[in-house]
């Protein structure tokens, strides 16, 4: 099998060693946040997020249960 896999990978990188796997760096890096849509973010990911997965769970269980 190491033929075979040692095989595959000199194919996949066209016998170019060693693989460079480097990126350009990123220039969206920098989040800003008001002090509104923080309140708003925190309302959503505390509250609202986890009151509708614990609402459709509901749901799941009370539809099966009817069955």
């Amino acid at each position: 099998n190491y033929a075979l896999v040692f095989g595959m990978y000199q194919w996949l990188v066209y016998d170019e060693y060693p693989v460079d796997v480097s990126r350009p760096a990123l220039t969206d890096d920098k989040t800003t946040l008001s002090p509104t849509g923080f309140k708003w973010a925190n309302l959503f990911f505390r509250w609202i997020c986890p009151a509708l997965l614990l609402a459709s769970g509901c749901v799941l269980w009370f539809r099966r249960q009817m069955r």
